[in-house]
């Protein structure tokens, strides 16, 4: 049985976890505007993925951020790779129409009145 508040258990944890982020971060390539020239020689993450995560993960696509979302609770759940991927694949299609609905609705809300041409 696994004891979640296990000392070793919670480093082994963050250690998953740090590891599936500096993929992400260096998948979405933030280390090309990384302040630590660690991250930026070795062309991936190496410094503190959350410090990464805090500053770019706002300004990455969201359809993206679906994507990899799906990818990680597919894998959590026990899925394939390629279940995983099939899964992120449909989660960003649907965040894209989402984007695209918004934008929409955006645009038919900002258009500006017609004339009245009854004056």
């Amino acid at each position: 049985m696994i004891d979640e508040h296990d000392p070793m258990e919670e480093a082994l944890n963050k250690m998953f976890r740090d590891d599936a982020h500096r993929a992400v971060n260096t998948s979405l390539r933030f280390w090309s505007a990384c302040l630590t020239r660690r991250c930026k020689r070795a062309r991936r993450c190496t410094g503190d993925p959350a410090i990464c995560r805090k500053i770019f993960w706002p300004v990455v696509r969201e359809d993206a951020k679906a994507w990899w979302q799906a990818i990680f609770d597919a894998r959590r759940d026990g899925r394939s790779l390629r279940q995983a991927q099939r899964l992120a694949a449909d989660a960003a299609t649907r965040q894209r129409r989402i984007m695209a609905l918004r934008a929409r609705a955006d645009m038919i809300r900002d258009r500006p009145e017609p004339p009245d041409s009854a004056r």
